[in-house]
């Protein structure tokens, strides 16, 4: 009972005072949870758990809150890419790059009409098979010129015919291909670039080719985008395997190919990249982003993947240059039943159809076209 005694509970100094400052029943000790200075006190403004605290992820004006009109997450910000009033959301009717573009690819280079009797061959045959696609939804015609004996050539002459043809019928984008035919030369290959079309085709690599190889080295492939670039045509960039991509992307950085780039996945060819899902799904990743592309998908890999690339955001190529048939043994009609098809079934999806217009907008050609 010794006041002096520090174990005696009146004595200042003893820990169990109530007067004592280090006694935790004390209210002017800082560990006392009443206390307001306390960092448990959730009254105190430093506590995380206190509405107020500016780190407090339910803080009304804390940035990470959801409810944060300036948070980029929130479904009411206008650059969230899910709100619908953004003109970037890929849902937002007002965006024209939700909308597909279909190229019909209606020739080719390989086929004849032992294959499939629809094939058209003349420019007048080609030029009509390419309108009635367009009135089907297709926005580009993907074109190869044959002579009068059906066989595929580059003549610039009989290409200008073609070009000529569907401008007099319908308003389409001409895309030329400068793949030729397996064996061509490159100067062969080349000619029809001189009429200066709003695109053409530019396959960045080599590739097994059925039992030939479409040659395409490195020099080629620069000759080939310089005189693109330097006539201001869009190319198509062809990709029949993985490798071609990264070729492409290193043509981006000799400044002759510009953003945005538009890729063409041909898949199924044998000796090329496989016409799988999941091989698509690896090419798309390797493009940079704000890149178009589209897949061509040969033979019985044309419906599954257009499906695909539909779903997927991206942009299809149909017709008797990939597949001849409708079903299986049954010979498609014309190119304009292939693109009826994939119309019908973006519809179903809820994709709607671009306009050759929309397409030149989407893909960037330039207005010098």
């Amino acid at each position: 009972m010794n006041p002096t005694n520090p174990m005696n509970s009146t004595n200042p100094t003893n820990p169990m005072n109530p007067t004592n400052p280090m006694n935790s029943t004390n209210p002017t000790n800082p560990m006392n949870s009443t206390n307001p200075t306390n960092p448990t006190n959730p009254t105190n403004p430093m506590n995380s758990t206190n509405p107020m605290n500016s780190t407090n992820p339910m803080n009304p004006t804390n940035p990470t809150n959801p409810t944060n009109p300036t948070n980029p997450m929130n479904p009411t910000n206008s650059t969230n890419s899910t709100n619908p009033t953004n003109s970037t959301n890929s849902t937002n009717p007002t965006n024209p790059t939700n909308k597909l573009v279909i190229t019909v690819a209606l020739t080719g280079a390989e086929m004849s009409r032992a294959d499939n009797p629809n094939l058209p061959l003349s420019p007048e045959e080609i030029a009509d098979a390419a309108c009635e696609a367009f009135r089907a939804g297709a926005a580009i015609a993907h074109v190869h010129a044959r002579d009068k004996a059906g066989e595929s050539t580059q003549d610039a002459k009989i290409y200008r015919r073609i070009i000529e043809e569907i401008e007099d019928r319908c308003n389409m984008i001409v895309q030329l291909s400068i793949g030729g035919a397996v064996g061509m030369s490159p100067e062969e290959r080349s000619a029809p670039l001189a009429l200066k079309p709003e695109m053409a085709t530019l396959t960045t690599g080599t590739v097994n080719f059925g039992d030939g190889v479409f040659l395409n080295p490195q020099s080629v492939i620069e000759r080939f985008a310089t005189a693109m670039k330097e006539s201001r045509i869009k190319p198509e960039i062809e990709i029949f395997d993985v490798g071609m991509i990264t070729t492409a992307l290193r043509l981006v950085k000799k400044g002759l190919l510009a953003k945005p780039l538009h890729f063409d996945f041909v898949m199924g060819v044998p000796g090329g990249v496989a016409g799988t899902v999941e091989n698509l799904l690896h090419m798309v990743g390797m493009i940079p982003t704000g890149s178009t592309w589209q897949v061509a998908g040969i033979g019985r890999h044309q419906l599954p993947l257009a499906t695909t690339a539909i779903v997927l955001g991206g942009h299809v190529r149909v017709g008797f240059e990939d597949n001849i048939y409708y079903t299986k043994g049954v010979l498609a009609k014309s190119n304009a039943q292939l693109v009826e098809r994939v119309v019908r079934i973006a519809q179903e999806l809820g994709r709607e159809i671009a306009t050759p217009d929309e397409a030149r907008q989407i893909l960037g050609i330039s207005c010098g076209h």
